[in-house]
């Protein structure tokens, strides 16, 4: 066999070497390609990671005015005398009035507004049928409330005898009219003591809104005209709706949600609960939470139910707990789906963070 000549083998070791460069490039090629093709894939990620944190922060925003406006106009609302009149349906209330001749002509402008009212006023009642007129409605079972005093103008009002009558009433609401005759029988001070020992008394203080409206009364200065009437009805009717809508606990609402740039991204799949608030920061700072549940405390609307994305931070938590003893955690997240970051939610990891929470803050 004819052996390869040196020029042959130099031939063939070039091509060797050729071949093996040619390979080597192309390796390098792939792996530069590949490095580059995730490096754009990873760019793309985190700038659709950054355009979704944009939407939850403007999510939250959103989330964050209309919780905070509907709170304040709840607030608001409360203040309108007509919705608290409509609330405690003052003109439906079945009202026990019990009083002299003063009531007595009014009686006919009370039974209009009070159509489910009870009325005995009579001319120079003194206290001593009031006593009998209450012990026999209890007997016959017949007291109902908001029971309506107007006693004290004919005659001093032992403070004894007041104490008995609004003891009588038990628990019920008492209101008692103060008098505007007290040059003869001074009883405002007997009566404006009922407040100060029973809560359930409410003083109607005719004295005091009648003052210089002379067109009230007739000619004796005590019992009422026309526009008198009125504006003694109407006097009762704001007193009991003032207090019967005091007595009605405001609802206790709303929800806030406490976390790190998760709840950001979990907060587009929220933007359909009411009552929500939400405070959420890639870092959380115990200093600026605090501002901010200050914040909602200075405008009377810090929601009733707090839940906080727990991050690893016992201090903070700790923190939080001395602010709302009642805190929740919102735990065990750890298995959701993270993007190529690998600390961010996925799309899919983020929709159910917010499962998660709707779950939590239903139970």
């Amino acid at each position: 066999m004819e052996e390869t000549k040196p020029e042959q083998k130099k031939i063939l070791s070039g091509i060797c070497y050729c071949l093996l460069a040619v390979i080597l490039l192309a390796f390098v090629y792939q792996e530069e390609e590949r490095r580059r093709i995730a490096e754009e894939e990873y760019r793309a990620a985190m700038a659709q990671l950054q355009e979704e944190l944009q939407e939850g922060r403007e999510t939250i925003a959103l989330l964050n005015q209309s919780y905070t406006e509907a709170r304040m106009f709840e607030k608001e609302q409360r203040k309108d005398p007509a919705f608290q009149e409509e609330t405690v349906n003052t003109t439906a209330l079945p009202v026990n009035a019990i009083g002299d001749s003063v009531m007595l002509g009014a009686v006919p402008v009370l039974r209009e507004t009070f159509p489910n009212g009870y009325f005995d006023a009579e001319v120079n009642r003194s206290y001593f049928p009031l006593l009998n007129i209450l012990s026999s409605r209890l007997e016959a079972g017949a007291l109902q409330e908001p029971i309506v005093i107007g006693i004290g103008t004919n005659g001093p009002l032992p403070l004894w005898a007041a104490q008995q009558a609004v003891e009588m009433c038990g628990e019920r609401q008492v209101f008692w009219i103060t008098t505007n005759n007290n040059y003869q029988f001074y009883n405002t001070d007997t009566i404006l003591s009922l407040a100060d020992t029973y809560d359930n008394v409410t003083i109607i203080d005719w004295d005091t809104a009648s003052a210089g409206h002379g067109e009230y009364f007739g000619g004796d200065g005590i019992h009422l005209t026309a526009e008198g009437k009125q504006a003694y009805t109407d006097l009762i009717r704001n007193a009991l709706t003032e207090r019967l809508f005091s007595l009605i606990p405001e609802e206790e609402k709303g929800i806030l949600l406490i976390g790190d740039d998760r709840l950001q991204q979990a907060a587009v799949y929220l933007q359909d609960m009411e009552d929500v608030c939400v405070y959420a920061e890639e870092e959380l700072s115990a200093d600026s939470i605090l501002a901010f549940l200050k914040d909602l405390r200075e405008k009377d609307i810090l929601p009733v139910h707090v839940y906080c994305l727990c991050p690893d931070d016992e201090e903070l938590i700790r923190i939080l707990r001395e602010s709302i003893p009642d805190l929740s955690l919102i735990e065990n997240t750890d298995d959701l789906e993270r993007t190529v970051d690998g600390i961010h939610l996925s799309a899919s990891g983020a929709e159910e963070l917010a499962e998660r929470i709707r779950r939590e803050v239903s139970e």
